[in-house]
């Protein structure tokens, strides 16, 4: 397991069952995470804004008072919702797909073996781990975007379309050296080396 994932991942557990909460935790602490444990989803929701650690939920299907997939429903439509690994002993067809459609990462059935556990929470951390990278560089372009002049929200929209300078100039009426000198500035406020760079860092951001 890496190592990095251990010492900066935080796993929520929401399971009402004391001895099965504190036999988790003992077996999260034991491998290094941080557990962070409940009894209650209204527990869990009152929590303040989520840490900037990656993490997921551990999350109990039958819960006192609520049940799970009525919270997952609820709670997945978070935009930094962190993944969600359900525990159940009640795993047939229709209820994973239920639970799947709420916005479930994985289903695993009581009883489970520890290794079955660990392996499950790893999957979820490095899915949010790579889901918070994605929002962190959407912010930052974003953030890039909001640097741009109206020309130059324009003349980046046509580098995306592949035309070359002098098709840009001719679109905008303007010399095709003044689209030189904003496109070499436009990929200095996106701090890349090129159109192409600039391309891929959009498109992987899902910006633009």
């Amino acid at each position: 397991m890496d190592s990095n994932i251990e010492n900066h991942a935080v796993v929520y557990l929401i399971e009402d069952d004391v001895v099965l909460r504190e036999s988790v935790e003992a077996l999260l602490s034991t491998n290094g995470y941080q557990c962070v444990a409940f009894g209650a989803v209204e527990e869990f929701t009152q929590l303040p804004a989520r840490t900037q650690k990656p993490g997921c939920i551990l999350l109990d299907f039958v819960l006192g008072g609520c049940d799970g997939l009525s919270f997952l429903k609820k709670y997945h439509e978070r935009p930094d919702a962190m993944p969600v690994v359900v525990l159940t002993g009640h795993a047939d067809v229709p209820i994973a797909v239920d639970f799947m459609k709420a916005g479930a990462s994985m289903l695993l059935k009581k009883p489970y073996e520890p290794k079955s556990l660990l392996d499950c929470i790893e999957k979820a951390i490095e899915w949010d781990r790579s889901s918070m990278q994605q929002r962190q560089q959407a912010n930052d372009c974003l953030a890039c975007y909001e640097q741009l002049s109206p020309r130059q929200e324009r003349i980046l929209e046509s580098i995306l379309e592949g035309l070359p300078n002098k098709l840009i100039a001719a679109k905008l009426a303007v010399s095709e050296r003044t689209i030189e000198t904003e496109r070499a500035e436009i990929i200095r406020i996106f701090g890349v080396k090129n159109a192409v760079e600039l391309a891929v860092l959009l498109t992987s951001a899902r910006v633009g």
